[in-house]
């Protein structure tokens, strides 16, 4: 589930930034380029896991999963160097950006940490650490996800309106409402 958030991310942050893109079109523009580089990262994901189990045995395939995700966290730095920027440009009414910014972008470096933890059992459970490896993969970019869309949040929040619709972090507080109870109604049937 946590990967899915991660994949999506990107569509999901370019989603609200199209949604109020009259807010701050400049910021949008650039936020909507980090957009691009965080699907770009998605798909270089899904192509390097979907190719990990080409000819290879598992020292193989571990080594193909580390060298590509390297690549897909090179891509996402500069998605997150992209959505601090855009968050910083043009005028706010008020600072409840920041605080979205910054977890955003704590998330990302938590999600970035995980590359760098050390995932090593020995050669005789060499298959336990490559499923150790998968996982934390999928946590990294979950993690990295979430502060994507929270960093894409901070990019049009507390924008002057001119359109005279809720502020972006009232929509997607709904949405994530709507979101969990929808995952709750699903799990007790």
């Amino acid at each position: 589930m946590i990967q899915l958030v991660g994949l999506a991310a990107p569509i999901i942050g370019a989603a609200f930034l199209v949604l109020f893109r009259q807010r701050a079109p400049g910021p949008v523009t650039v936020g909507l380029l980090a957009c691009a580089a965080g699907i770009a990262a998605s798909i270089i994901g899904l192509l390097s896991e979907k190719s990990v189990f080409l000819g290879r045995d598992l020292e193989g395939m571990t080594h193909h999963l580390e060298m590509w995700g390297m690549v897909r966290l090179s891509v996402i730095a500069l998605t997150v160097v992209l959505l601090m920027t855009a968050a910083g440009l043009g005028p706010h009414v008020s600072p409840t950006w920041i605080p979205l910014l910054l977890t955003g972008g704590v998330s990302s470096a938590a999600g970035a940490a995980l590359r760098f933890v050390p995932i090593d059992l020995g050669p005789e459970h060499e298959g336990l650490t490559f499923l150790a490896l998968m996982v934390s993969e999928a946590l990294q970019f979950g993690l990295i996800g979430i502060g994507m869309i929270l960093m894409c949040l901070a990019v049009v929040a507390s924008r002057p309106a001119k359109d005279g619709r809720d502020e972006p972090l009232a929509l997607a507080r709904r949405i994530a409402g709507s979101l969990w109870r929808l995952r709750r109604s699903l799990l007790r049937s």
